[in-house]
């Protein structure tokens, strides 16, 4: 595997499971949806099920590259969810290593590629950027900004037989 000086790994879709994401139909955004959709679903982000096999890669990139970054399109807060706090309780409570996280702006309702795109803009990475998401558009971006992309969940066991 090539020499990497950054991991940016997703959340939401890449390390949780699928499943607990809210599904929307074809062609709508999640900041369109009602504001009592988004508390619902920001209130529960720390019960969400883990992905297999994300873990260990994880920790493997831990030991691999100087910076590993979680990047989340979450909001910091929303409303009175304190939507960090919940994340960083998730990360811990699945045995995640401790990372930089970087998430949403308070009061941001962007699209996700363009909020990452600037968060990303905004840490200067250089060298070897490896981004993880599961969103063809963040990925598209990630590619634009001439990071190497892998898309998830379908990754992380293949990932885990070379790192």
């Amino acid at each position: 595997m090539m020499k990497l000086d950054a991991v940016i790994i997703d959340i939401d879709g890449t390390l949780t499971h699928s499943e607990d994401i809210v599904r929307l139909p074809h062609g709508a955004k999640f900041c369109d949806l009602p504001q009592d959709v988004k508390d619902s679903y920001y209130s529960k982000v720390h019960e969400h099920a883990v992905q297999p096999d994300c873990v260990e890669v994880v920790w493997k990139f831990l030991t691999a590259t100087p910076k590993l970054i979680y990047l989340t399109g979450r909001d910091e807060i929303r409303g009175c969810v304190d939507v960090r706090f919940l994340t960083l309780q998730w990360l811990k409570k699945h045995g995640f290593p401790p990372a930089t996280l970087v998430m949403r702006p308070y009061g941001e309702d962007g699209e996700s590629h363009v909020v990452k795109r600037y968060l990303v803009e905004q840490m200067e990475l250089k060298g070897n950027i490896l981004a993880i998401d599961d969103e063809d558009k963040n990925l598209q971006m990630f590619h634009e900004l001439g990071f190497v992309t892998m898309k998830s969940p379908y990754c992380w066991k293949r990932l885990s037989g070379i790192i």
